[in-house]
Parts: structure tokens; sequence; C-alpha cells
């Protein structure tokens, strides 16, 4: 950590000048939750409703995004199980981080349900200050099984899940 001192706003504020001397790391965290069931049977994306948004303070900065999303994936097909994929993606819905084939249970198999909860991270350099809305997308993968594959967010099989998002700036 370099000795120099901060004595007056050389760039205009507090924020940007403890950048500019590399006295920051942690800008800012945001923090939703997400409590309603959304449910598809498309292999094309889906919004899940699991959305943040956060005002970049510096153009300078990084973001990253952390989502926990409560799946239920299922299935009655007999080509096997069905399969999920979840995406992140920023206010002009370009992918920031995939996560994909995260297998379910096939009914017809007498399988039980699967619910558990997915962690999908992302880390993505802001290219200018400003509001960026990043949300969790999800698909049933076309490598799924014949027949109809559910993916549920938030499933509310056992009272209702809910999901968690967190969308820090770092320098």
């Amino acid at each position: 950590m370099s000795n120099t001192k901060i004595t007056n706003l050389a760039n205009g504020t507090a924020a940007s000048d403890a950048a500019a001397f590399g006295q920051i790391g942690l800008l800012q965290t945001v923090y939703a939750t997400y409590a309603t069931q959304t449910s598809t049977t498309s292999t094309s994306y889906v919004d899940s409703g699991i959305a943040i948004t956060i005002n970049v303070k510096l153009n300078t900065s990084n973001v990253i995004i952390d989502a926990d999303v409560p799946l239920y994936i299922t299935g009655t097909s007999s080509g096997g199980a069905p399969i999920a994929d979840l995406i992140i993606t920023n206010s002009s819905n370009i992918t920031v981080q995939e996560y994909l084939g995260v297998a379910g249970s096939n009914v017809s198999l007498n399988q039980p349900d699967y619910f558990w909860t997915v962690r999908i991270r992302g880390f993505v350099a802001t290219p200018s200050t400003g509001s960026i809305t990043y949300k969790v997308r999800v698909r049933v993968n076309s490598s799924s099984g014949a027949g109809t594959n559910t993916v549920k967010t938030c499933p509310s099989i056992a009272g209702q899940a809910t999901a968690f998002i967190t969308a820090q700036e770092i320098q």
C-alpha cells in the first residue's frame, strides 16, 4: 500500500480520489431477494425475475454478481434426465456468466424430484458509470431427454423458496 495521502479532491469526489490513489477496493454492495415462482419449458432463455440494479460510480470499476437460485427441475421423458442452463445477463441481455448442465430428475423413471440452490457468479468490467441491471435467465437445455421438461426458479413446493442476488462494485 502506498504512503500517499489524499489531501484534496483533485478528481472531484472522495470515491474517485481514493480509487485514483489506490486506497479503495470495495466501492459498494447492493442486495436483493426474489420469492416468486417462475416456470419454463422453453429451450430459449427466459427471465427468471431474479435481478439487481447497481449504479456504477467509476468507469474503471468491475462488478461481481452473485446469485443463489433455488431450482426445481423435472421431466416426463424417457430419454434421460432433464437439464437446466442458467445465465447472468446485463441490461442489454449480453451474457456475463453461464452455468450449463444442471441436471434434474426424470419423473417417468420414478426418481425423486430435485430441488436445490445453485450459485452462479459473474465478473464484468464496467465501461461507464450509471445504472446497470443484471438478471438471471434460465432455459431447458436442448440436450434434455424428449418429452416435457420443466425448470422452476424459486419453487413453492415446500413453502416459498427465495433467491438472493448481490452486486459489488470493486476497484
